[in-house]
């Protein structure tokens, strides 16, 4: 799948695109992100735990 977003002056804004899953009832997430721009492409993953 490809998709190109742009501003209203016609500049690209990239995509992002975000996973979560919620673990142990709600008191744990973990995350994967995949995020494309003109100047990088990323791939983050984790996890989130509250305090």
């Amino acid at each position: 799948m490809t998709v190109n977003l742009t501003s209203k002056e016609g500049d690209p804004l990239g995509v992002e695109l975000v996973l979560t899953k919620d673990l142990f009832d709600g008191n744990a997430q973990t995350f994967v992100q995949f995020r494309e721009s003109t100047k990088e492409t990323a791939v983050e993953a984790g996890i989130k735990i509250p305090w």
